[in-house]
């Protein structure tokens, strides 16, 4: 059972959009902030913190893309100064977890035109992530109050265009071949940066997936965005609440988020960056 609060403006910036879910399965009330599509954008990283701090969650998750990946190839750009500062006040207060994106991926794996590789940048980034508090999340599950959260990592070949021969389609079964079957009597909760994949998530037994990539759909017609990544219109999964029955044949959702930042196209309209939280509750609450 999933109720959802639309999102309440709480700065000039960005909006907190409130989820509560009921499962009988969730012993203890556990409140989940999730931030995801970061992008070096934030302008006031202590009222970000204050704002967050307000909810008191019990963990905060990072769904990928805390940087844009063309930055690192100028030398005197701070292209990881924000995160790193976000990270070490937010880490303080609360866990914190991450995953990458397709941003991080794509610095992890760049070749330069010198012959040189960018993963130099990519392993800088993650040892100050973690010496800042932040918890790697990459291919592994942590518990929080009893819920299972996993954390899903995917290639760069998961991020290319439909059309292109080198795109690799994930199925449930790369899944399990990660994280092996779920418990079914533990609530579980997938972080994964995008959320073209929902078949192979839902499939696979998430029970509930984070996600963004597509930061709300640039420009949303009522609660539908109009471009993806891709530059694919009216793409399926943009920003919001989506459900599907898995093989299980249990009800399996998605809580896809605007993002926290934007790069190469600054253009909102209709999408104000958001803050997603995530209540969870027991079934007789």
């Amino acid at each position: 059972m999933l109720s959802h609060n639309h999102g309440r403006m709480i700065s000039n910036t960005y909006v907190f959009s409130e989820y509560s879910i009921k499962d009988q399965r969730i012993r203890t009330h556990t409140k989940l902030v999730f931030l995801t599509d970061m992008h070096e954008c934030m302008d006031d990283i202590d009222g970000l913190v204050r704002d967050i701090d307000c909810i008191k969650p019990d963990a905060v998750l990072i769904g990928g893309d805390m940087i844009i990946a063309r930055d690192i190839r100028f030398e005197h750009y701070h292209w990881c100064d924000q995160i790193l500062e976000f990270a070490q006040k937010i880490a303080k207060l609360y866990p914190t977890y991450a995953i990458d994106g397709n941003h991080e991926v794509k610095v992890m794996s760049t070749v330069l035109w010198d012959g040189n590789t960018t993963k130099r940048c990519y392993d800088y980034l993650w040892s100050n992530l973690i010496k800042n508090g932040v918890r790697n999340l990459n291919d592994k599950k942590i518990s929080v109050n009893g819920v299972d959260i996993y954390g899903l990592q995917l290639g760069i070949r998961y991020y290319r265009k439909e059309n292109e021969k080198r795109k690799k389609t994930l199925t449930s079964k790369d899944i399990l071949e990660r994280f092996g079957e779920r418990d079914k009597n533990i609530y579980s909760v997938l972080l994964a940066h995008t959320p073209q994949f929902f078949k192979a998530y839902s499939a696979w037994g998430a029970d509930l997936t984070l996600a963004g990539h597509y930061h709300g759909g640039i420009i949303k017609i009522g609660r539908q965005g109009l471009l993806g990544p891709d530059k694919e219109i009216f793409p399926k999964y943009c920003g919001g609440l989506y459900k599907r029955t898995g093989s299980d044949g249990l009800m399996h959702q998605m809580i896809v988020s605007n993002g926290i930042g934007e790069h190469t196209t600054h253009l909102r309209i209709n999408n104000p960056r958001e803050i997603v939280v995530i209540n969870l509750h027991p079934a007789d609450c």
